[in-house]
């Protein structure tokens, strides 16, 4: 996202009238309520069918390799967990009845419920066969290995398929595994199910790629895709689409868009492994589950059905950030997100459960996965009274939280005749939420990955990391696995950078050489900023009479809705739509304070509104939506850059408030992105409670160390919710060549000798050719062989001579390297390897090669010249595809902004 200044500059301009206000996320247009199956004619209620497919055991692979790598690396343990929580979810709070729900897990002893290939398609051929009214659901769940195989029909970019490794699976030399559940046959299925009336919900909790990430001695990871190369295994992708027809495509073919009533959520992207997570955190006993299972259940278990799919991929989002792993991987959703999970209609909350049947202590309903913690309180009533004064029977608090059920005990200064009576079940509603510690465990390395004390740590560092205040925030721990964040010191033991501690390609990796204390008090308030919605429970209480719209503006005007999730290219230009109604019923926020903030890949948090001159208080009157400009790569209507990408967020708080109560303040949360940052204060909070709680949260002050903070909810209602996409350009891919244009056979250009490994753009062998790319039709090089464009040479300011446009000019310039290139690339689909050229001078020379090796558009190596001289790194992370590298555009922003289309065009749409 471009940069804004810190009062919003393109906010600003865009007009100070017009009051603003806020949504639930991603709701883009989407009715409240759905058809359940009760019109006209329908003979029953809507109906849903699970089928829960838990994978851990295999035993044909046990047989193929050593018992020490199947315990190691094959056999898993949290899939047989995962079904059975959901399970008991979907019974509990979702309403589905056990005989609609079928299990297919390793530790069923009947042959027929074991989760093989065979009972798994048995039990989708009979979902496919059912005959289904209007709003009947289907919803099917798999927890295992995710692997890839060669493509056997020619339909995937990179060669491979992705697949579920079923129970019966076996090592296979010719086609990797034999046995799996390829993405197309399940598509297939999902499809034939939606034929027949269901809508269908599909959730894989499966890697979809091996991508090496690994456990440590003392902790270890479980990641649910499988190492070829661990097993054996030589996985050869089977022969690549040309580049020139790519395309993106979902991952069941095509099968599902919006509005078409298929849904499906992925734990991971296709490049990505996912790890499980073991439940509750720093518990002696803990549970293994997959992360994105949890990250459903707890979702679930606080909201319930309403919420749209959108909503619950924004929780999912906030779960892997509480569970410490968004920087290792990031799930994926696709499909009809507007509707609403299992249907039914939206109500204020979904109240949780005290229990007592007849056994001492009371049982809460909700455990670490729902982000219970010690010490939280809960108001319980009388059943069917959840939250009514009236009716309160008592308070109970936490004494211990499992995976999903907590224990508690009744408060001594409430009458607790109640929790004596056996089988009881009563409504509760958190009254007292628990903080806890916002600490973010710091290791320090050497280049080398290996762990340095403190105490030989030199310059600034030291004296930073040793401040009382900074110790609480950034704890030293000397095993880097117990760490969240990781400081690297170079050979002089001076701080080089901080990065995450779960170290995986495409993780910031920040400087650290210009004020090591501003760099981790930047990360500080942005991470427990965005941990908030992982943590509090009471996050999706929103106000319904409050809501927002994302929607993606093209070149002619015309808006789409912008789904969570989504990839936005750089250069586009989003619009927010922000609206308060009247408050109408129970519910409703009569008045609310509203601050919306945009918090963008670097840790930038930006105030969107209000802006100078306007008011956060929206009172009970209508409010008139108005549409704002949100600019991707714009400030003030000028293009800035492409140079932050990744994850941004609109993080949105509501608080609702008396009329008379003092205006909240929330603007001490904003803070310069890392790359601009400078040096400032904590901020003031201010004296309203809501506002010294983000304070505590955002600053970390004593109050949150030690034993967790308990908030009184009644007198700090602050809610909060975050829409989330990705900014960046999508996979990189060579344009069409230009009609008409010549093209040439051309075995080898000149050459000029390059040391060690450094590649050389003009190494151009094959058919040659021209194109286009851009709306100004920029000029590019194509070479393409055996019918596969792998290689692009484009112009970025300058048109090819008409000269030139011949297949005698275009030889000439091949054979004298004359064609005016600043950026370059060479795209090896089948090894996921793509290498960029950049002229960053602009003098007719490369002088900057970058290098992705694992598709994730981000470089990992990088080749350098100063002077005649080049060097090679290693284990870098930089931006792939960017004019920040381009240093001859300067501040030149018409210059950017041509550059930045020309570069769009190679960027699959």
């Amino acid at each position: 996202m471009g940069r804004m200044d810190s009062r919003g500059g393109w906010w600003r301009a865009a007009g100070g009238c017009a009051l603003l206000s806020i949504v639930l996320l991603a709701w883009a247009g989407v009715a409240q309520t759905e058809d359940e199956g009760t019109e006209k004619g329908d003979k029953r209620p809507a109906r849903t069918r699970a089928l829960l497919i838990g994978c851990a055991e295999y035993p044909a692979i046990a047989k193929q390799v050593t018992p020490e790598v199947y315990a190691a690396r094959v056999r898993l343990r949290g899939c047989v967990n995962d079904v059975r929580m959901l399970a008991k979810t979907l019974v509990e709070r979702m309403g589905v009845a056990k005989a609609d729900i079928t299990v297919l897990a390793s530790d069923e002893s009947e042959p027929t419920r074991q989760p093989t290939g065979a009972n798994i398609r048995r039990e989708l051929e009979t979902l496919a066969k059912h005959e289904y009214q209007a709003g009947d659901r289907v919803f099917v769940h798999y927890s295992g290995h995710g692997v890839q195989v060669p493509d056997d029909n020619g339909d995937e970019i990179d060669g491979l398929d992705e697949a579920w490794l079923v129970a019966d699976a076996r090592i296979d030399p010719k086609t990797a595994y034999a046995g799996t559940m390829r993405d197309e046959s399940l598509g297939g299925y999902l499809r034939a199910i939606r034929a027949r009336g269901a809508r269908v919900w599909c959730v894989m909790d499966c890697c979809h790629s091996a991508t090496g990430m690994r456990g440590t001695p003392s902790e270890p990871v479980r990641v649910r895709g499988i190492d070829p190369s661990t097993l054996g295994v030589e996985l050869v992708p089977a022969a690549t689409r040309g580049l020139g027809s790519a395309r993106e495509e979902t991952r069941l073919g095509g099968s599902t868009k919006q509005g078409d009533g298929l849904v499906v959520f992925y734990a991971a992207q296709s490049f990505q492994e996912v790890p499980e997570v073991r439940l509750p955190k720093d518990a002696a006993k803990r549970t293994s589950y997959g992360l994105l299972t949890a990250s459903i259940v707890r979702a679930l278990e606080r909201s319930g059905n309403q919420m749209t799919f959108g909503e619950l991929y924004e929780q999912i989002v906030a779960g892997y950030r509480d569970f410490g792993h968004h920087h290792i991987v990031q799930p994926y959703a696709e499909g009809d997100m507007g509707q609403l999970v299992f249907g039914g209609s939206r109500a204020v909350e979904v109240p949780l459960f005290v229990r007592n049947v007849g056994q001492r202590p009371l049982e809460l309903s909700a455990g670490a996965v729902h982000g219970i913690a010690e010490g939280t309180e809960l108001d319980v009533f009388e059943a069917g009274h959840a939250g009514n004064a009236d009716k309160r029977l008592g308070t109970v608090e936490v004494t211990r939280v499992g995976p999903v059920s907590s224990e508690l005990r009744a408060m001594k200064r409430e009458d607790n005749v109640w929790a004596r009576t056996k089988d009881g079940r009563w409504p509760a509603v958190v009254s007292k939420f628990v903080l806890g510690d916002t600490s973010l465990p710091l290791a320090i390395v050497d280049e080398a990955e290996k762990p340095v004390p403190l105490k030989d740590v030199k310059g600034d560092a030291k004296e930073v990391l040793a401040d009382e205040l900074m110790k609480q925030r950034f704890p030293v721990v000397a095993d880097p696995a117990k760490a969240t964040w990781v400081l690297v010191v170079d050979g002089e033991r001076k701080a080089v950078s901080v990065r995450p501690a779960a170290r995986s390609p495409g993780a910031p990796a920040f400087d650290a050489r210009q004020g090591l204390e501003a760099t981790l008090l930047t990360i500080f308030r942005g991470e427990n900023l965005l941990r908030l919605t992982g943590r509090d429970a009471r996050a999706m209480r929103f106000p319904r009479n409050v809501s927002l719209q994302v929607d993606l503006k093209d070149p002619s005007g015309a808006r789409t809705p912008v789904r969570s999730g989504q990839r936005v290219a750089p250069g586009s230009i989003l619009e927010l739509g922000l609206r308060k109604e009247k408050a109408r019923g129970r519910g409703d926020a009569r008045t609310v304070d509203v601050f919306a903030f945009w918090v963008d890949p670097h840790y930038g948090v930006w105030l969107l509104y209000p802006s100078d001159g306007q008011d956060a208080r929206l009172t009970h009157e209508d409010v008139t939506p108005r549409d704002r400009p949100i600019p991707v790569g714009y400030e003030d209507g000028e293009f800035v850059s492409d140079e932050s990408q990744g994850l941004e967020r609109i993080v949105v708080f509501a608080a609702p408030r008396r009329d008379d109560a003092p205006k909240l303040d929330l603007r001490f949360l904003e803070q310069k992105p890392l790359e601009v940052l400078r040096r400032r204060g904590a901020g003031d909070a201010g004296s309203d409670p809501t506002a010294k709680l983000l304070g505590e949260l955002a600053f970390g002050s004593a109050k949150t160390r030690g034993r967790a903070q308990r908030v009184d909810v009644r007198e700090t209602p602050l809610y909060m919710q975050v829409f989330t996409f990705r900014s960046g350009w999508n996979p990189l891919r060579a344009p069409a060549q230009a009609d008409g244009a010549p093209a040439v056979r051309h075995e080898r250009a000149a050459t000029r000798a390059l040391p060690g490994k450094t590649p050389d753009a003009w190494d151009i062998r094959g058919d040659v050719g021209l194109g286009q790319a851009g709306a100004d039709d920029a000029w590019c090089l194509l070479t393409a062989r055996d019918g596969e464009t792998t290689h692009v040479l484009l112009d970025l300011d300058k048109e090819v001579e008409a000269s030139s446009r011949t297949q005698q000019g275009l030889s000439a310039l091949l054979e004298g390297r004359s064609f005016d290139a600043e950026v370059a690339l060479r795209i090896d689909p089948r090894a996921g390897r793509t290498t960029v050229w950049y002229d960053t001078d602009n003098d007719g020379a490369f002088d900057l090669v970058l290098v992705d090796t694992d598709g994730d558009q981000r470089a990992s190596e990088r080749h350098r010249k100063t002077g005649e001289d080049w060097t090679h790194e290693t284990g870098v992370d930089l931006l792939l595809f960017s004019t920040a590298h381009l240093t001859w555009i300067g501040t030149d922003g018409e210059a950017r902004r041509r550059a930045i289309e020309r570069m769009g065009a190679l960027s699959a749409r």
